[in-house]
């Protein structure tokens, strides 16, 4: 795909929502890598590994991205609780905690001179007061 190509995609698009999905029960006993799901609103514009801990989320200067956290249980306290790694090193994003008390969610935005690239970060996810990670990618286009 072209830049052009994908360009047109995403105009009038300038926010990207990815979803992290958490069995809190599963990485208290087996690790978070194999227990959390994340996927994104961008699959029409190359984000792949839907579903999966490394997520690769397809994006291009300008855009917001919001990244949300929900457990499959309610019963378990979990929370997103920072971002680490590649992306935020080399300011290709760097999120911030926003929202309401009730409704959390981080946000950061890809500046408009970004590099082309896969960028690698981890989001540390706090689960019931232990803190856990894992690695996703996104791909700067």
């Amino acid at each position: 795909m072209t830049m052009s190509e994908i360009s047109q995609k995403v105009e009038g698009i300038n926010q990207i929502d990815v979803v992290v999905v958490v069995d809190a029960l599963g990485a208290a006993v087996q690790g978070l890598h194999d227990n959390v799901y994340m996927i994104d609103s961008q699959k029409y514009c190359g984000s792949y590994n839907q579903g999966q801990a490394e997520l690769v989320t397809s994006c291009v200067p300008w855009q917001r991205i919001n990244w949300h956290l929900i457990t499959v249980s309610p019963s378990n306290d979990a929370k997103i609780a920072g971002f680490t790694g590649q992306m935020v090193d080399q300011k290709i994003c760097t999120p911030k905690e926003r929202g309401t008390p009730s409704n959390k969610y981080w946000n950061g935005q890809v500046p408009p001179r970004a590099a082309k690239g896969k960028y690698q970060y981890s989001i540390v996810v706090n689960i019931d007061g232990k803190d856990y990670s894992f690695d996703p990618f996104i791909d700067v286009k």
